[in-house]
């Protein structure tokens, strides 16, 4: 699709209980779109999840009881959904791309001097 957001959009969370996962875009994307995010502890986005305050890390990818609980507690607490929501907007601002390339111009500034 070329198109993304109208997916992100129909979305109340967004979850990704992978194995494994380097770095993917999807999560950021989602975040972007203001999804809480439900991940695992071995995605490499996990960087970008704060449990609890921008969505929750998932300990164990096959423990479908542990995932279920994120689950529901997401789709029953509207306020904790809406909380987890602007946090995840925020911090996926913080790594829009003109940030990011910041920080590495800032990174490379600092190495010369």
């Amino acid at each position: 699709q070329k198109e993304i957001r109208p997916y992100y959009w129909a979305a109340d969370l967004f979850a990704l209980p992978t194995l494994y996962e380097p770095f993917g875009l999807v999560t950021l994307e989602a975040m972007a779109c203001g999804l809480p995010t439900l991940i695992t502890h071995s995605a490499g986005s996990a960087e970008l999840v704060n449990d609890g305050e921008n969505g929750f890390l998932i300990q164990d990818p096959l423990d479908s009881k542990e995932i279920a609980g994120y689950l529901e507690q997401l789709v029953r607490d509207r306020s904790m959904r809406d909380r987890l929501s602007q946090q995840a907007r925020q911090t996926a601002e913080d790594h829009a791309w003109d940030k990011v390339a910041q920080r590495y111009i800032d990174v490379i500034e600092n190495m010369k001097s």
